[in-house]
């Protein structure tokens, strides 16, 4: 490719990455139709190429994508033909059907957005196109709505690591960007707006208004519902007036923008009615900010027609103009039968009233002023600190500490996070005690019971059983599988008899008649305690075992033990919730990080609880051990041990 465009544009290219994402089933062929129109008007060669030699290894993979997604793409990959259980806990099944080499496609895939994001962190591009990239649907441990993985993730990661902090991701597809706001949901670095089709049923049922990010990502993501048939002049009026104000407010460090085609008039999806205007428009937008700028493909199912606007965008941003008519080249015949670059409405009716997102405009515009504007300031560093040892460092802060009333208010942070950790372990832990022993038991049912289902077996085996007989009499012939089914049933029916009459046996059995005596009255009585005058013996084993080193934290080590795991039972069987809002589950291999890192600072708050939950249940091992005082009310010294009830100033 030639480089003699003043403008710096990037171009994402290689065969093998064109090869792949022709591969892709929901989009199959698509890439190759692009490129060509592409190559047809002559603008390849005005772009600088940037090379995706080969994919991405499992360890790259694995920063954003779960160890037991890439382990089963890795295993279907291999035979995409076989059937497996698994397929739809992973998101491989009706929308993203495994293929040969999934594997390969998701590692070139993510590749070629890290490399356009290494081409602006590098300085040598301000402007890189990816057109085989845009899969914004994909999770950490799921593939989804046709994307089996998530390349933009992968680039705004690679920014990230590389010091930028303001990002802002924006998406024009029909769909909402999901996948790539989840990722981000909880950080004030990436800013993701959406402008999309939201409604009822139409997936992914995400993006609502009111989605702005939670903790630090708070008004962080902005979303813009529309309704079906919004035309251009009435999304440009939404995109200016919310970008206006969104970049003088955020000022990104670098802008990344997803071009999803599908809301293109003539789309499979129906949904929208623009033409390439209206994405001409937002992609001149951005350029007017002066903001390093990564473009991304996307969805687009009318094959011509993302062809067409991918062109014109990539003849923007070199300051190209293009003859509407399609040059001569080897899929000139998809483009029929008018052959020209135009897209025009249809006469899908408009269902967006201006009352209606006018006032969805003002909620976002008002959430765009409460983004935060304050910067932390690092404290001048003192030249003469440098010198200090590490304790004269900690005598310092501990002054600073008095000084400022830090210990008070170190002091009520901790008494706030032990209060949180006592609700953890009065919820989690006490659920956990419970259900961690019953989880363990196995149920008995009835003699009653158990014949009634032998019984019903018995009937259910003598039918097939029967059937097939009758079949073998009458045909004098059974194939193999009738004939390895039929030995199952007898199987099946000698075990079902052997077990009847053991439950027999048992029934008129002299321990079933107990157990039916004792058992059908119930056990209605118990016993209390009117005054608590007895010793706490966890205070008494402790103490003692002081004397006996180190038993005593054996005890302790294992309560703590106990206590912890009996927490972890608890979080497993509710998950982490809010009130009654489940935010979420705990399950192996499948928890979001998010959850995980709330899990371990939730596990830490409840040891705390636990402490306190210890002090109270042996006060007095908790307060003394086994320390022992001088005694000399009868003028004779005796020493004793320590309690809650000893005299208080004597010496120890």
């Amino acid at each position: 490719m030639n480089q003699n465009h003043s403008i710096k544009v990037g171009y994402v290219y290689s065969r093998e990455l064109l090869s792949v994402s022709n591969q892709l089933p929901p989009v199959k062929d698509r890439a190759i139709l692009v490129h060509q129109l592409i190559g047809a008007y002559r603008l390849l060669g005005k772009c600088y190429r940037i090379k995706v030699d080969k994919p991405l290894d499992e360890n790259q993979l694995r920063k954003f994508h779960s160890v037991e997604f890439l382990d089963f793409v890795r295993k279907i990959s291999k035979d995409s033909d076989q059937s497996n259980d698994d397929e739809n806990d992973f998101g491989l099944d009706y929308d993203c059907p495994p293929f040969p080499d999934l594997f390969k496609a998701i590692g070139y895939i993510a590749a070629s957005s890290i490399a356009a994001a290494n081409a602006i962190i590098s300085g040598q591009f301000s402007i890189v196109l990816n057109w085989f990239g845009g899969w914004h649907h994909g999770h950490r441990d799921e593939a989804s709505g046709f994307c089996y993985t998530n390349d933009i993730v992968f680039a705004i990661l690679t920014f990230l690591e590389n010091g930028f902090d303001k990002i802002l991701y924006i998406d024009l597809d029909l769909h909402h960007g999901n996948g790539v706001e989840q990722a981000f949901l909880h950080t004030d670095k990436v800013f993701c707006l959406s402008l999309h089709k939201y409604e009822f049923g139409f997936f992914p049922d995400t993006g609502s208004i009111d989605d702005i990010g939670l903790f630090r990502g708070k008004y962080h993501s902005m979303n813009m519902p529309l309704r079906n048939g919004i035309n251009d002049d009435q999304y440009i009026e939404i995109f200016d007036k919310i970008i206006n104000k969104l970049i003088a407010k955020y000022q990104p460090q670098v802008i990344i923008c997803q071009c999803g085609a599908d809301g293109l008039s003539g789309d499979r999806m129906k949904s929208f009615n623009l033409t390439s205007r209206a994405y001409l428009h937002c992609i001149k937008k951005l350029l007017q900010s002066h903001s390093p700028l990564m473009i991304l493909g996307g969805g687009g199912y009318n094959f011509a027609n993302t062809a067409k606007l991918w062109t014109l965008i990539t003849a923007q941003v070199l300051d190209q103009q293009l003859d509407r008519n399609i040059p001569d080249h080897d899929f000139f015949l998809y483009y029929g039968p008018d052959y020209d670059l135009s897209i025009t409405e249809s006469m899908l009716p408009n269902e967006n009233d201006p009352k209606e997102y006018n006032a969805k405009l003002e909620k976002i515009l008002s959430n765009i002023e409460k983004i935060p504007a304050f910067v932390p300031l690092r404290p001048t560093p003192n030249p003469n600190n440098n010198n200090q040892s590490w304790i004269d460092k900690l005598e310092n802060l501990i002054n600073v500490l008095e000084k400022n009333r830090g210990e008070d208010a170190m002091s009520m942070v901790l008494s706030i996070l032990t209060a949180i950790g006592v609700t953890i372990v009065a919820i989690y832990t006490a659920f956990g005690m419970f259900s961690w022993p019953v989880s363990l038991m196995k149920g008995t049912k009835s003699a009653r019971t158990q014949l009634q289902d032998i019984e019903d077996r018995h009937l259910n085996n003598c039918f097939n059983i029967n059937s097939l007989r009758e079949k073998l009499r009458a045909t004098g012939h059974l194939t193999d599988r009738e004939m390895n089914r039929l030995r199952i049933l007898e199987e099946q029916e000698r075990m079902t008899n052997l077990e009847e009459s053991y439950v027999n046996e048992y029934r008129e059995s002299y321990y079933y008649r107990m157990d039916k005596a004792f058992h059908s009255m119930g056990m209605h009585m118990g016993y209390a305690l009117v005054n608590s005058t007895f010793p706490n013996p966890i205070n008494f084993i402790l103490s003692e075992l002081q004397t006996v080193y180190p038993l005593d934290y054996i005890l302790i080590l294992s309560l703590s033990f106990s206590l912890v795991m009996y927490t972890i039972s608890g979080f497993k069987h509710i998950g982490i919730r809010f009130l009654c809002i489940k935010l979420y589950k705990i399950k192996p291999g499948k928890t979001a990080p998010q959850g995980i890192l709330l899990l371990f600072a939730l596990v830490m708050l409840a040891i705390l609880g636990i402490n306190v939950l210890f002090y109270s249940a042996f006060p007095q091992y908790a307060t003394y051990g086994r320390q022992f005082y001088e005694d000399q009310s009868n003028n004779h010294t005796i020493a004793k041990i320590c309690t809650l009830d000893s005299p208080k100033g004597l010496n120890i």
